[in-house]
């Protein structure tokens, strides 16, 4: 159990020589597979509840991965974790839990593709300046998609955030005549028993709990790194934890698993 519980690690990166330091039988099991294979890349994109997608890719030699390179990974299995979720409540047409019957795949606000201009909008997008985030959001991830991607794929990955303000996928939809909009369709994380938190502050202690920093809390949900700092200081407060090692210590029991 205890190997399983750190495979599921929500949103690691590594590879099964660092995971299997201590028990090299398992990355030899691993390797077995694949003729040329020496090591594989673990990428692990699930949510709080164990649910999502776990990528194990074969390498051709022994790797370790620098940290800025276990980042990016972990960036890019924040998006695979937003997009299963996201695919999972569309098919079973329930996303959010809600239903407004008004726009596609119940997204709170639609874009004109060519304008960014918001044609219609449905529950807190209705909001001025939530609208004026959600433009700016769906800009900002058309520059990502775009030319950024071959000239500076950095940038655009740490741009490109898994979700705005912990709420919303900015989604590409056609309608029947060809022509492209851009949805901003509710995709909140799940959260296990909030204990009188708001939504965002069990968030941000769940992905605390499983061991992500402050900047990758902030990449995950797409508020600022300071936000997080202080949503996690008052859920502390609430909590009645003084430090960070006491909230995982006291709350680190990987809820799929129990």
């Amino acid at each position: 159990p205890e190997v399983l519980r750190r495979q599921l690690h929500p949103g690691s990166a590594t590879t099964g020589s660092e995971h299997s330091k201590d028990h090299p039988e398992e990355l030899a099991h691993y390797i077995s597979h694949v003729d040329y294979c020496k090591d594989v890349l673990f990428l692990t994109a699930v949510d709080a509840r164990g649910a999502g997608v776990a990528i194990v890719a074969p390498l051709p030699e022994v790797t370790t991965l620098a940290p800025q390179d276990a980042q990016r990974w972990q960036m890019v299995a924040a998006h695979v974790e937003a997009g299963h979720r996201l695919r999972q409540a569309i098919a079973e047409g329930v996303a959010d839990r809600r239903s407004n019957d008004v726009l596609p795949h119940d997204a709170e606000a639609i874009f004109d593709a060519s304008s960014f201009q918001v044609t219609e909008a449905v529950g807190p997008a209705k909001d001025s300046t939530t609208a004026a985030r959600l433009r700016d959001a769906a800009i900002t991830v058309d520059r990502a998609r775009g030319k950024m991607r071959q000239t500076d794929p950095e940038r655009a990955l740490a741009i490109w955030k898994a979700l705005v303000r912990g709420r919303w996928s900015m989604v590409d939809w056609f309608d029947t005549d060809g022509r492209r909009f851009v949805l901003a369709i509710p995709n909140s994380p799940t959260v296990i028993d909030p204990r009188g938190l708001s939504e965002r502050e069990s968030q941000v202690v769940t992905y605390a709990v499983h061991g992500h920093s402050n900047k990758m809390i902030a990449y995950r949900l797409g508020l600022s790194t300071s936000r997080v700092s202080t949503l996690l200081r008052r859920s502390m407060r609430k909590l009645g934890f003084r430090t960070r090692s006491q909230l995982v210590t006291q709350m680190g029991n990987f809820p799929a698993l129990e």
